[in-house]
């Protein structure tokens, strides 16, 4: 464990310098409106290492049913979703079915976490992305096998959950298989496309069939159609925003033609493919154009308001935003037949491309003292009336299939992105990542390079080579630090 540590924090450090080069902020953390350096590149692990939960099974859990247990007395700490712990509603729901627990939020970014785990005083709930942070933290022994748990559940039923779920899975060698490390709250798919139909039909465009696969060039034509500026040379509308960044982006697109940067053993990382390249070039000619907000041209904002004001043609960022964001802005709620969404683009038309990117779930801390308690938390959090309220609301996808349909289908908007969201669900694709480099990294790595090469600093050629250097340096020490060889 001891070597472990050591390799964590100078992997800390190495982390903090890489971010430093960029330039670009680590995206924020549970608890922090910014985020310093990300924490863990790569995480301490534990003596027990997720690959030893193989395909023999885990060790059950010493536990009863968690809903017939007396919590009285005991306090789950929780890292991440502030937005609902910080809510009088759950509190209150969670005083009235909790069979007396108590949860206590804890702020830290990621540097905190590793030394609260360090100490072994950790939170026992972490409320995390499945797409970025699933198998990584099972593949470090940090997280807690949960299919026993769930077996044992009147609240779940692992046969119920929808194929998101898969991102939690790790049987040690392959991601989407094995035991369970987390369960997902609400998710999207979210590298489909919202359309502005008053800025398409400005910009002299027909509105997009919501069940068309269009290709990502498309996707581009549109956007560059889109851009307006002034009489004075200032920018004044854009063709697309995203929440996602460069490095689910990438992933993506590559994977909508069923390609990876990773062997299928994840021991080798592969960024010199076409696919990469032309990732790379397709957003530099994205962001130079104007045709996609960035730091080079941006309307002050990510694009989610800007799109409400008539700003912004496209938003790649899925289902979630209509609901529970667009539906709440004073400049869209009452003109919300404006809006459309369609299917996510993919490198092929003849092939699906519709992902999670995010998915964020709960998970136990392996560590925890209260592991029952923690699961009675995650069942509250997760399952029963609270989530079939945040379902009825259309805050994203219940991980729940037969929650699906209670999804709001009122008005026409919400007719209209019901049935796209629902065709995207029959068509998803589960992306491939690889649980000894972590996403914060694979990120930063991306958007190093990337600005090089946008400024025309350094040559694609030259950044390809850079970025596999330091892929493969990434790779080899994940894996050091989950044992594998």
């Amino acid at each position: 464990m001891k070597g472990n540590l050591k390799k964590l924090w100078s992997v800390i450090l190495a982390g903090t310098m890489l971010l430093g080069v960029t330039g670009c902020a680590a995206p924020a953390l549970p608890g922090e409106e910014t985020t310093p350096a990300s924490a863990a590149q790569e995480a301490a692990a534990p003596e027990s290492k997720a690959a030893e939960a193989d395909a023999e099974g885990t060790e059950a859990p010493a536990t009863v049913n968690a809903g017939e247990q007396d919590f009285t007395g005991v306090t789950v700490k929780v890292w991440g979703a502030n937005d609902i712990l910080n809510n009088a509603d759950f509190e209150k729901y969670v005083a009235e079915n909790g069979n007396g627990l108590t949860y206590e939020i804890v702020n830290a970014d990621e540097v905190k976490l590793m030394s609260m785990v360090a100490t072994g005083t950790a939170p026992d709930v972490w409320c995390l992305s499945a797409f970025s942070h699933g198998a990584m933290y099972a593949a470090r022994g940090l997280y807690e096998p949960l299919t026993d748990y769930i077996a044992n559940s009147d609240v779940f039923d692992e046969a119920n959950f929808e194929d998101v779920e898969n991102l939690y899975r790790f049987d040690g060698k392959e991601v989407g298989a094995g035991p369970i490390y987390g369960i997902v709250k609400d998710w999207s798919l979210d590298n489909q496309i919202w359309v502005n139909k008053k800025v398409f039909a400005d910009a002299g465009l027909e509105i997009p069939d919501p069940e068309k696969i269009y290709t990502w060039d498309e996707i581009r034509d549109w956007a560059k159609a889109c851009v307006e500026f002034d009489a004075n040379g200032e920018q004044t509308r854009w063709g697309m925003g995203t929440t996602n960044n460069l490095y689910q982006l990438i992933t993506g697109m590559i994977c909508s033609v069923g390609k990876s940067m990773f062997s299928d053993d994840l021991s080798e990382v592969y960024i010199d493919t076409p696919e990469v390249r032309a990732a790379f070039e397709y957003w530099g000619d994205m962001y130079k154009s104007g045709a996609a907000i960035s730091d080079m041209s941006t309307p002050g904002d990510w694009g989610g308001d800007s799109f409400a004001l008539d700003k912004v043609g496209m938003l790649c960022c899925g289902y979630w935003f209509g609901n529970g964001t667009l539906a709440f802005n004073e400049n869209a709620k009452d003109r919300m037949d404006d809006f459309m969404l369609i299917q996510a683009p993919s490198l092929d038309p003849a092939n699906s491309a519709n992902a999670c990117m995010a998915g964020v779930g709960a998970s136990i801390w392996s560590g925890s003292k209260n592991k029952e308690a923690a699961f009675k938390f995650i069942e509250l959090y997760n399952g029963g009336d609270w989530a079939r309220d945040r379902a009825i609301t259309g805050y994203g996808n219940p991980a729940q299939t037969d929650l699906v349909e209670l999804l709001p289908q009122n008005t026409e908007f919400q007719k209209q992105t019901y049935e796209a969201n629902k065709f995207g669900m029959k068509n998803m694709i589960t992306l491939k990542t690889n649980p000894y480099i972590t996403a914060q990294g694979m990120e930063s790595t991306f958007q190093q390079f990337f600005y090089e090469v946008l400024y025309e600093r350094m040559t694609m050629d030259d950044a390809i080579v850079g970025m596999q250097e330091q892929f493969e340096t990434l790779l080899a020490e994940g894996k050091e630090i989950c044992g594998v060889e």
